[in-house]
């Protein structure tokens, strides 16, 4: 995270309206079922605090609505890496979920509307960004090579 705070960013959307969050999942993150996932941030809760946590996963199911058959009412898991309180002797990745609900309309894979439902109108992504590695400057204050092979001892136990 040190390494890659001030990144300049590739992508950066925020998710106000449900289809925006749910068109950046599917472009940025990958299509569900496609077994090819790009890691986005997001910052889960739409407060004035930001708290970005790394998307790695998730997955949509979607309903056509009963009242209007335009509508598709969607259901949304993300799995996130979570930084929260743990073990200090604890290493690997400690994964979490957050489940969000709303409709679209239109093309599930690309809807042209689509708005928050439930809880999710409250609690929804702030954004969603994706840092954009070939523009990073220099500037680590640690030694990333370092970080690296913490994490290739971490990936071979």
């Amino acid at each position: 995270v040190e390494c890659h705070y001030d990144d300049p960013v590739a992508f950066f959307v925020y998710t106000t309206h449900a289809v925006d969050f749910h068109k950046n999942l599917i472009t940025f993150v990958g299509k569900p079922g496609s077994g090819e996932r790009k890691p986005a941030v997001m910052d889960k809760n739409p407060g004035s605090e930001v708290w970005n946590y790394v998307v790695v996963d998730y997955k949509m199911t979607a309903q056509p609505a009963a009242d209007d058959p335009t509508k598709s009412n969607v259901t949304t898991r993300v799995t996130y890496l979570n930084y929260g309180p743990c073990d200090p002797n604890y290493t690997g990745s400690k994964k979490s979920d957050v489940t969000y609900t709303y409709w679209v309309k239109g093309n599930v894979e690309n809807p042209t509307s689509g708005e928050w439902t439930g809880e999710s109108i409250t609690k929804h992504p702030h954004f969603l960004w994706y840092p954009d590695f070939q523009k990073k400057e220099p500037g680590c204050p640690i030694d990333y090579q370092v970080v690296k092979d913490i994490i290739k001892k971490e990936d071979s136990l």
